[in-house]
Parts: structure tokens; C-alpha cells; sequence
């Protein structure tokens, strides 16, 4: 299991908690959970430069 929180303040003071958890099982006779989830972000990034996404050569934090 993974799971992050994240707290946003918003300028007019409210305040917002998100939680999203992933929940991913391993094959006893295969891969592990950590490798499948691993080898999928590793497969999008790769994916995402050999297209030259125009979005990779901004600086700073980017939202999915």
C-alpha cells in the first residue's frame, strides 16, 4: 500500500485534504508489487522523452 496526503490552503483560507492510496498486489509467481508499480512510471517517462514532450522542458514542479 501507498499512500500520500497532501493539504492545500486555498487563497480565501479554506483548507482542502486529499488522500490517494494505491493498493497493489504482487504475483507469487511473478513480479513484485514494487516492481510492476515502479516499471510503469519508469515506462511512461521513458515514453514521455522519447516523444519530447514540450511539457518536460519547463523548470519547477509540474501537476500530472
Amino acid at each position: 500500500m501507498l499512500q500520500h496526503k497532501f493539504v492545500a490552503e486555498w487563497q480565501d483560507g479554506r483548507k482542502e485534504t486529499s488522500t490517494p492510496t494505491l493498493e497493489l498486489l504482487g504475483d507469487p509467481e511473478g513480479y513484485s508489487a514494487m516492481a510492476l508499480s515502479v516499471v510503469a512510471a519508469c515506462g511512461i517517462a521513458t515514453q514521455l522523452l522519447l516523444d519530447e514532450e514540450p511539457a518536460l522542458r519547463k523548470p519547477g514542479v509540474h501537476a500530472p
